[in-house]
């Protein structure tokens, strides 16, 4: 028991000492495809609880649906208090704790119980295989340095699912079952992409088919096939409040990305060249320490050369001790399953893996294998070089008794998580030497906020310069921010500045106004020659986009992204007509666009009508003194499931205007209401009344078993 209290003290110690030397300087981790979203958690947790934004005119967003219960328990932090960064600083240390801890007790309850060896080093297997899985070049790269949360959450997810299944199955006893669903809600996240879904089952599988094929016991098998499928019939219910609108909308986006087999092949191979098997062994993403040398150009040096085939070294003087455990066939199988999965296209399967890449169209979701299944392959690599790195001490100690096993032990552990991984432990693991992931936003973003929040009107910001893809860089920043175009984790007004195949029907015409058009760019481009969103003027664009003000951004970078000059921008604007600079907020300027007072979010041009908004899939509209049939226009990208009722009655003309917008003839007359809703928030409801009551089943039921186990007692 000192044991194990000694060993969580030095995991929780090591990552509060990393949270401590990142977050020292109380800037935000920030940047990539992720944005801003610590700056406002207010803002950024009613983004991911509604299944439409309003960003950009509009997009629907079921995969981000799955982390509102942890977005929603990281508020409760920022709502007493805490500052951006010190939410973020907590992020980190529960994902990466959780994690490292859960894989703590994995290998306890497998390997480290069955390690029968008299050497002492030996019970430190379990610390060392947890360190390792928290710091080892895939983790580095990967998970803390891509920055995407649906990374992060698999890190905690996968090992505390794995150990509840195992115990579960050791004890006959569903609660593990229930508290590994509990796990499942909490960092639903993990499942943002549905190759996350597969890793997970995957995993679950081959434990379930190493526990057959080792109790080859026919009631030993009857409990664990039930158990397994009460796992799964139970993450099925828990997860549906998601699941449910994915399946109704967003199932047919992804199956229409996955049958372009030509260009998915093509990404897989093109992407494989990173991913050799003695890059691989390393856990190396040779793009990036080799080609791109995001970490400097010292990795490329022959000392750290060297260096990165510890791992494998070390983790080959294993076998000999963790042969003789009955969980060796598990580990091993998880090993040689990942390196084939991880490897794509290259050999010595690769013709395999593209044969089901062809037949099974699902299995196209891993394009890039090793960033969606390196965590996997980790997991198994972890107990390996945990093993090996102590028989390896001992070997060096043989041959020579000057410095002792200890040091040994020591010197390889520091060079593996110490020297090799030094970004890690200066905050540079996600940027490297290049781009700094620590942001500052300058005040003159919020004085800018506060003003526009103060005017009493509901039209959209636009940034300019505009941007023809969604990537830029505020240079102009005392702390630099590069990724994904932020407005709207920014500013409280809906934001138009970035790029994508949602918006095009109308964003392209913009670009081409601002000659910034780039063909192609994010996606198939659409036929606008004929497109009713073209005017003579820009304000009259704007206005049929409900923009009403424009930030003119003097901080960026002009060529990260092809943004272009603000220069330019400025002697455009000057020569256009209702578009006036109406102030400055530091390096931003504000203009405004004059467009008809009658325009909104939702109009008519032909009758009174006054609306408010519920949230962004929820708007109730109210008409007075209406006289004849009429058209309502809802500036909001077109999407067939926008729905508007009046008197529950379903209204069905519902057609495009602007070529890019929302249109319904309405023939009632006189005064009425009506309410416009978009219906995968409903699936969504539907769904997560399901899970709340499952998961409060689930709690009665556990708290049922613990308080008649005490009264036992």
């Amino acid at each position: 028991m000192k044991s194990i209290t000694r060993d969580l003290i030095i995991l929780t110690s090591l990552c509060l000492i990393l949270v401590f030397l990142w977050f020292s300087k109380g800037l935000i981790f920030a940047g990539g495809e992720e944005g801003i979203p610590f700056y406002d958690l207010n803002k950024t947790t009613e983004f991911v609880s509604y299944s439409w934004q309003d960003v950009s005119a509009g997009y629907p967003t079921q995969l981000l649906l799955n982390r509102i219960p942890y977005f929603n328990f990281l508020k409760l932090f920022y709502l007493m208090g805490f500052p951006g960064f010190l939410s973020q600083a907590l992020h980190f240390f529960l994902i990466m704790s959780f994690g490292a801890i859960s894989f703590y007790f994995l290998l306890r309850e497998t390997i480290q119980k069955e390690l029968a060896v008299k050497d002492e080093a030996f019970k430190l297997v379990s610390l060392i295989g947890a360190i390792f899985y928290l710091l080892n070049p895939f983790s580095m790269t990967q998970i803390w340095g891509r920055g995407l949360y649906l990374q992060f959450f698999p890190f905690a997810l996968f090992p505390f699912f794995l150990l509840m299944f195992i115990l579960g199955l050791k004890g006959k006893n569903f609660i593990y079952g229930l508290l590994g669903l509990f796990a499942s809600v909490f960092f639903a996240g993990s499942f943002g992409n549905p190759t996350y879904i597969f890793s997970l089952w995957i995993l679950i599988f081959i434990y379930l088919s190493t526990y057959l094929f080792i109790n080859r016991n026919k009631k030993e098998a009857i409990f664990a096939i039930g158990y397994f499928l009460f796992m799964m019939i139970g993450w099925l219910i828990v997860q549906i409040w998601w699941i449910y609108p994915f399946l109704k909308i967003s199932s047919n986006q992804f199956s229409s990305a996955l049958n372009n087999w030509d260009e998915n092949i093509g990404t897989l191979k093109g992407i494989s060249k990173d991913y050799k098997i003695y890059s691989l062994l390393r856990l190396i993403h040779e793009g990036y320490y080799f080609r791109d040398q995001m970490y400097g150009s010292i990795y490329l040096s022959i000392p750290f050369f060297l260096l990165s085939w510890i791992i494998p070294v070390a983790s080959a003087f294993s076998y000999k001790i963790l042969k003789r455990s009955k969980f060796f066939l598990f580990f091993a199988g998880l090993f040689i399953f990942s390196l084939f999965i991880c490897s794509g296209s290259n050999l010595p399967a690769g013709k395999l893996f593209i044969f089901i890449f062809r037949i099974f169209p699902p299995f196209q979701a891993f394009r890039n294998p090793f960033e969606k299944f390196g965590l996997v392959l980790t997991l198994a690599y972890a107990p390996f070089f945990a093993i090996g790195s102590i028989v390896l001490s001992q070997y060096l100690n043989k041959i020579s008794k000057k410095f002792g096993q200890k040091l040994y032990l020591s010197g390889i552990l520091f060079l593996v998580f110490g020297v090799f991984l030094w970004p890690f432990w200066v905050g540079q693991f996600a940027g490297g030497v290049k781009i700094s992931p620590w942001i500052k936003v300058p005040e003159y973003y919020k004085q800018a906020d506060d003003w526009l929040s103060r005017q009493g009107d509901d039209g959209r910001i636009i940034h300019l310069p505009i941007n023809p893809g969604d990537g830029l860089r505020y240079s102009g920043w005392d702390y630099p921010y590069q990724g994904i175009e932020p407005g709207e984790y920014i500013f409280s007004r809906p934001s138009i500045g970035k790029n994508g195949q949602q918006f095009k029907l109308y964003y392209n015409v913009l670009l081409q106004r601002f000659n910034n058009f780039h063909k192609g760019s994010y996606g198939s481009d659409p036929d606008i020659t004929n497109s009713e969103f073209k005017s003579k003027e820009l304000f009259e664009e704007l206005a049929k986009l409900n923009v009403r003000y424009i930030i003119l951004h003097r901080d960026i970078n002009p060529e990260i992204g092809q943004v272009g000059s603000f220069e330019n921008v400025v002697s455009y604007l000057q020569n256009q007509k209702n578009i006036k600079k109406i102030n400055t907020f530091g390096k931003l300027d504000l203009y405004k666009v004059e467009i008809p007072d009658e325009i909104h979010l939702i109009y008519s041009p032909s009758v009174d009508l006054k609306y408010s908004k519920i949230n962004s899939t929820l708007y109730k509209i109210n008409f007075h003194n209406v006289k004849n049939q009429f058209s309502l226009f809802f500036l909001e990208n077109f999407d067939p499931n926008w729905e508007i009722s009046i008197d529950g009655q379903k209204i069905e003309n519902h057609e495009r205007i602007f070529s890019y917008a929302n249109s319904w003839k309405i023939k009632k007359v006189g005064t009425f209401s009506a309410v416009l809703r978009y219906k995968p928030q409903d699936y969504m409801n539907e769904g997560m009344n399901i899970t709340k009551t499952a998961v409060l089943l689930g709690v009665f039921i556990c708290a049922g078993y613990f308080l008649n186990k005490g009264v036992r007692k």
